[in-house]
């Protein structure tokens, strides 16, 4: 809690004048009465008249980390829970979609099509030795 009137100011003042405070996340100056401050500094009140807003409060909270892209190497920024969870992280659908498709596991390459072509021509040549992708 920043604040910017001053501590003689604040003597003189009833308990329903304006105290300026400053935001700490976005250096705003904001104003809160005098009776909200005094319940605050006495652990009466829950509030902590540290940000302007709701918003500047909640965007004050997300820990964001810079990452690159695996597939194409790009800069990212990932809050820090989707950052931990995943040990992969790509810029777009079609980076992930590259990676997984190249860096496969299970399943198969080739489609049912090159499949049945290979059973084929090993019943009608068997006695060649033809050589089929894998």
């Amino acid at each position: 809690m920043q604040v910017i009137t001053s501590p003689e100011e604040i003597k003189n003042m009833k308990s329903r004048d304006f105290i300026e405070f400053k935001c700490e996340y976005c250096n705003n100056s904001f104003k809160r009465i005098k009776k909200i401050y005094s319940e605050v500094l006495t652990g009466k009140s829950s509030q902590t008249l540290q940000y302007c807003s709701h918003e500047c409060s909640s965007k004050s909270k997300i820990n964001q980390i810079k990452c690159n892209c695996k597939e194409c190497n790009k800069e990212l920024i990932r809050n820090y829970s989707g950052f931990i969870n995943f040990t992969n992280h790509f810029c777009n659908h079609s980076c992930a979609a590259k990676f997984g498709n190249r860096n496969k596991t299970t399943g198969y390459r080739r489609s049912k099509l090159e499949l049945s072509l290979e059973a084929k021509l090993k019943d009608k040549y068997q006695f060649y030795k033809i050589f089929f992708l894998k």
